[in-house]
């Protein structure tokens, strides 16, 4: 009977202990014991209880499906939707067994988590680029006879800059959207890695010497073993330095440093001696709308920018990884493999290069 329920199944006798399982049973306890507790082994205090309800057949809640949440290390929190049913007393079998189905529901949370965190995080971002080109549209509108040119001026450029905000947030958004749910395809062109590291930081320069961060280049590679598209890499180079501005606090240097790789690739590296991140945060960083705790981070954004990174650097067969920098900093490595190694994709019409 307990072989043909695909979530993990257990019959329990009177004292709550386990007296069968099935395998994904034995898979989500990690051994096989013999009578033993079952809230004992998951470490629920809460399924004592809930096993109390199920057993009583007057109970108002009888073996309707619950949530049982099991805690676990910070990123690794199980929730367990359980149903239970009595099973009938027949000679020669011990009575007052009951069966228990538990299945793992922890993905749906998490996936439910994360549109909440979605939801919350785009209507606040949007809210205040909205609200403030209300209020200097408004302004404008209703003042425009009376404000100088200076004030003008001062209202147009900061209308300019939320309109900005707003487009690349959901400019964010499509990309995302297109690298998780299409077939996106790249166009790799050999010898273009230098180049766009260069142009990426030309495009950012304005903002280094605003904030005071020295960048320097050790481009020691030969970047004609990898073929990369210019136009996605480039993205790439800006989301990692613009998340090194945004998120660094204290930070004074960035360095960013090529050099060659195994098998005929390329590995290069983002360095800043910013405030860091701890490790539990280093291990979601590429997720989409992850967000370092708000107390380490400078300015806000809605989390896609690293997610956006891992993305194209997956469509390129490369891998990226981030490390804790000494004494103080962050590291994020990216390895690109050489063109032997490169899978061939087809271009479509659509994104052909105009």
């Amino acid at each position: 009977m307990l072989a043909g329920i695909n979530d993990p199944a257990f019959i329990l006798d009177e004292g709550d202990r386990i007296c069968l399982m099935n395998t994904a049973g034995k898979r989500l306890l990690g051994n096989s014991p013999d009578d033993r507790s079952l809230p004992a082994l998951l470490g629920s205090a809460e399924l004592i209880s809930r096993l109390a309800r199920w057993r009583d057949r007057e109970g108002e809640e009888g073996a309707a499906p619950v949530e049982i949440h099991l805690n676990r290390a910070p990123a690794s929190d199980v929730w367990l939707e359980g149903s239970a049913a009595r099973l009938p007393d027949l000679p020669d079998i011990s009575s007052g067994l009951l069966l228990v189905v538990l299945r793992d529901i922890s993905q749906l949370r998490r996936l439910e988590t994360l549109r909440q965190d979605f939801v919350a995080n785009v209507s606040h971002d949007l809210r205040t680029p909205v609200t403030i080109l209300k209020g200097y549209a408004e302004s404008l509108y209703e003042d425009f006879d009376t404000l100088n040119d200076i004030d003008k001026k001062n209202f147009i450029e900061r209308l300019y800059r939320n309109t900005v905000r707003m487009s690349r947030l959901l400019e964010d958004m499509l990309q995302l959207a297109v690298l998780e749910q299409g077939s996106p395809v790249i166009y790799p062109q050999p010898g273009q890695l230098h180049n766009l590291i260069r142009e990426a930081v030309d495009i950012l320069q304005d903002r280094f010497s605003s904030a005071q961060v020295d960048v320097t280049l050790a481009l020691e590679a030969d970047d004609r073993q990898v073929a990369v598209d210019p136009q996605k890499m480039l993205r790439v180079l800006v989301n990692l330095l613009e998340n090194a501005l945004r998120h660094a606090v204290g930070l004074t240097c960035i360095q960013i440093k090529t050099v060659n790789g195994a098998n005929g690739g390329v590995c290069f590296s983002v360095t800043d001696d910013g405030s860091g991140m701890a490790p539990a945060d280093r291990e979601r960083m590429f997720e989409r709308f992850f967000r370092a705790d708000k107390s380490r981070t400078g300015e806000k954004s809605l989390g896609l920018g690293l997610s956006i990174v891992k993305h194209i650097i997956r469509l390129h067969h490369g891998t990226i990884s981030a490390e804790a920098n000494r004494p103080r900093g962050l590291i994020i490595r990216i390895e690109i493999p050489g063109q032997a190694g490169e899978k061939k994709e087809s271009p479509s019409v659509a994104d052909a290069p105009h």
